[in-house]
């Protein structure tokens, strides 16, 4: 370490200039290349590096003690030590911007000409709101002005799906075909015509929608796995909708006045109150939490009653819901892996008066990520005997012989599941020259990946610097 130089640090997330850029990469002084190497053996060097350079450099008279970007910072939040398990210190992360924030963004202060975080599947609107504020609203009619898409999967992608995924995946495929073939639309293809129906469907890729920022569903794009489309691109895409299952059962003043919405899900991010796993799919071996959304009130004591497939009393906890809390949750302890099938939790009142409950589905797995299983009896029926003399005998032996399936009968009764709590909402078509009476074109339905989004268009930089 050179000697008689301030240490100085502060964020990564810097604006430096092209002189400064140019000394960085070319300068060759002790100072300079003893600095180097002694970052070269630091921890997170960006958050010191740069900052000692320019502090104890030829360059230290441009220096401006901001980032000079708007930063969401939550503390509360952002600060919350969650990344424990992985590093041993407490970094801290802004937020994302919402709705609420635009008065921010729209007065920013001098020396701030960047904002961050944003994430649209977070909060679309505050992006639109920015950006009309800066170029100019578009058309109250202009087509996914309030639409966001993701891509999940894609069946080229090295990265692997969950089990869970891509076994609710391919029922998606399965259940999207059989449509087709039972619709008008595949009596015409079977008799000729321009709008023919894969003969063995591929599944190419999953994106998932949100709208005014709820999730709207999974999006399912497929095409024929024996010609692949190769002839006339065709591809099809269809819109699974999720069936709520979530319901409210008594008007106590406490609770009713207090609790909002109850959603269960996995991997829950407590910083921006959401979950990460989009659309709920859950697995054998996830872990599934309940997130209670609330208003500013009274303080409610309250008891989380998870139960299995079998109706059995997996966990139950007592529960305080803060009188200052919006969001809460809890998640369920239980013995891995899961049991397959239909969940339910309930939220009880302390004299034992149900007051919400919501069932789910634990996905029974197909596949072990994109490989289907060569024994899903051992994987799925691991907790086959759990019979206990309270339980429901039949039920019992309903389970148990579901989780015996493999082969045709398994995706059958995966199918039979999902249809409970999937909607599918729509099928379109995309491809040259095709022609279709009975299904629509992809590009004409607002939903579908295929449809125009021109928001998210940029063309080339105008003679005044804008966008637009």
């Amino acid at each position: 370490l050179p000697k008689d130089i301030t240490v100085d640090g502060g964020s990564d997330w810097i604006a430096i200039n092209r002189n400064y850029s140019h000394y960085l990469v070319t300068d060759q002084s002790p100072f300079l290349n003893g600095l180097k190497k002694y970052y070269e053996y630091s921890l997170l060097p960006a958050e010191s590096f740069f900052h000692t350079v320019l502090r104890n450099g030829p360059l230290c008279d441009t220096f401006v003690r901001t980032n000079l970007r708007v930063t969401n910072w939550n503390r509360k939040l952002g600060c919350r030590c969650q990344y424990k398990h992985i590093v041993d210190w407490c970094g801290c992360s802004p937020n994302d911007f919402i709705t609420k924030d635009i008065n921010r963004l729209q007065t920013p202060t001098d020396h701030q000409f960047f904002a961050r975080k944003f994430e649209a599947i977070v909060n679309q609107q505050v992006i639109s709101a920015l950006d009309a504020h800066l170029y100019g609203s578009y058309s109250e009619d202009t087509l996914g002005l309030k639409s966001y898409w993701e891509n999940v999967f894609h069946n080229d992608d090295t990265k692997l799906p969950s089990s869970a995924h891509f076994t609710v995946y391919n029922s998606f495929l399965r259940l999207s075909f059989r449509h087709i073939l039972t619709t008008e639309h595949g009596n015409q293809s079977k008799s000729g015509g321009n709008c023919p129906i894969p003969m063995s469907p591929l599944l190419k890729e999953v994106n998932i929608l949100y709208d005014n920022d709820e999730f709207a569903g999974h999006l399912i794009k497929f095409q024929d796995g024996i010609n692949k489309g190769v002839s006339n691109n065709i591809q099809f895409e269809s819109l699974y909708i999720p069936i709520s299952h979530s319901e409210r059962h008594s008007s106590a003043t406490c609770p009713d006045s207090k609790v909002t919405s109850i959603e269960v899900g996995t991997i829950w991010d407590g910083k921006e109150s959401i979950f990460r796993n989009y659309g709920g799919i859950i697995g054998i071996d996830d872990e599934p939490i309940i997130a209670i959304r609330m208003n500013v009130g009274r303080l409610c004591h309250v008891n989380i009653i998870w139960q299995n497939p079998l109706g059995s009393v997996e966990q139950k906890v007592d529960l305080k819901l803060e009188a200052s809390s919006v969001v809460t949750y809890q998640k369920l302890k239980s013995d891995q892996p899961l049991m397959p099938g239909i969940w339910n939790v309930r939220i009880e009142l302390q004299t034992g008066e149900l007051f919400m409950s919501e069932t789910f589905m634990v996905t029974p797995l197909v596949y072990d990520k994109k490989t289907p299983l060569d024994n899903p009896v051992m994987m799925n029926g691991k907790r086959a005997n759990v019979l206990k003399p309270s339980m429901d005998a039949k039920k019992y032996l309903e389970w148990r012989n579901n989780v015996g399936k493999e082969g045709t009968e398994l995706e059958d009764w995966v199918d039979q599941l999902i249809t409970q709590f999937w909607n599918l909402k729509s099928v379109c078509v995309m491809g040259d020259d095709i022609h279709c009476k009975f299904i629509q074109s992809c590009d004409k339905l607002s939903w579908s990946s295929f449809s125009p989004d021109p928001k998210s268009e940029l063309g080339a930089v105008n003679s005044n610097g804008r966008l637009r």
